[in-house]
């Protein structure tokens, strides 16, 4: 609960706002300002009322601003930044999170079936499972360890090199 103080003596003690307890006419029960005696909420409605009328306005304003002072925005913008980062990181998790979840469900549906525990190719069970896919008709061809999706992508999906490969390591062997 805020301290009860009345508008002269957070005058005196060079307060910006004071807080009496009562509502105001809208019936706010908050801290008011010390040059107009009114009511810190009030005030904030009344901004945001002006903002929604004036959009356009605004938003030729703040491009101006923008324009004429770029290295100010530019070190307010770092600054915000630095002050958001922690909470910009949580919320980039949440939604990668939400967008991997999306994600598998619509590769369930595509595939036609549900991500199995092992490797189609490899048989191996402790590896991530990726949805592999024909990069020029976009079709299904089977769930792959990562390590066998990424060796088809390397060779770029082509027969040739791969039998290349194959008989290269029969010759080494």
């Amino acid at each position: 609960m805020k301290q009860i103080i009345s508008a002269d003596d957070a005058a005196k003690n060079g307060l910006m706002r004071y807080f009496t307890g009562k509502p105001c006419i809208r019936g706010h029960v908050c801290e008011r300002w010390v040059s107009s005696a009114g009511c810190v909420e009030c005030k904030v409605d009344d901004v945001k009322k002006w903002q929604q009328r004036n959009r356009e306005h605004l938003a030729a304003y703040k491009r101006k601003v923008r324009a004429e002072n770029p290295e100010k925005v530019k070190s307010q913008e770092a600054r915000y930044r630095a002050h958001n980062r922690e909470e910009r990181k949580e919320k980039q998790r949440v939604r990668q999170k939400r967008y991997s979840e999306r994600m598998k469900t619509v590769q369930n549906v595509l595939a036609g079936r549900k991500r199995p525990d092992q490797c189609e190719i490899c048989e191996k069970s402790d590896v991530k499972i990726c949805y592999d896919h024909c990069h020029k008709t976009g079709s299904f061809r089977g769930w792959l360890c990562l390590r066998c999706n990424s060796a088809l992508g390397l060779v770029g999906d082509d027969v040739k090199i791969l039998s290349k490969l194959i008989d290269y390591l029969k010759e080494s062997v």
